[in-house]
């Protein structure tokens, strides 16, 4: 059998003397070995870091499981809510109320003002400017033309 790399036709014999001796493969299992037990005690996910902490394969099992549980069921409820967003609906009822008798809610007037009582009572006639507003129509009139 023969392998052909660009230029090169190399045998499997030729291809297996390429490859990693068997330490240098032991290292890098160890390596990525320790990488995942680092990620697994210092990442925020703390599913993966009970999946590392467990002593007995039944344990382990367990964490394995429901961690990979966790991550499919939020991964289908990512696909959901992106697949609504991309749907682009929407959603609009009106409803029209002919109301002849419409009541106003009460107005108070706060005293948080820096103005008091009784100056405004010495310096300002507010029944006189209401009566100069109705005489001129209103105060409607005041911020709307009449057409």
């Amino acid at each position: 059998m023969w392998f052909q790399f660009s230029r090169w036709a190399m045998s499997v014999p030729e291809v297996a003397e390429m490859a990693f001796s068997e330490a240098e493969q032991r290292l890098i299992k160890k390596k990525r070995v320790k990488l995942v037990k680092d990620f697994a005690e210092h990442t925020s996910a703390h599913g993966c870091m009970l999946v590392h902490r467990s002593r007995t394969c039944r344990r382990r099992t367990f964490w394995t499981i429901a961690v990979a549980l966790a991550w499919s069921i939020c991964l289908y409820q990512i696909y959901i809510a992106v697949g609504k967003y991309f749907q682009y609906s929407t959603q609009t009822s009106v409803r029209i109320k002919h109301l002849n008798n419409v009541t106003f809610p009460a107005v108070t007037i706060c005293n948080l003002n820096p103005i008091r009582n009784t100056w405004l009572l010495e310096n300002y006639d507010l029944f006189s400017e209401i009566n100069k507003l109705q005489e001129v129509g209103g105060c409607g009139s005041l911020y709307m033309p009449r057409l």
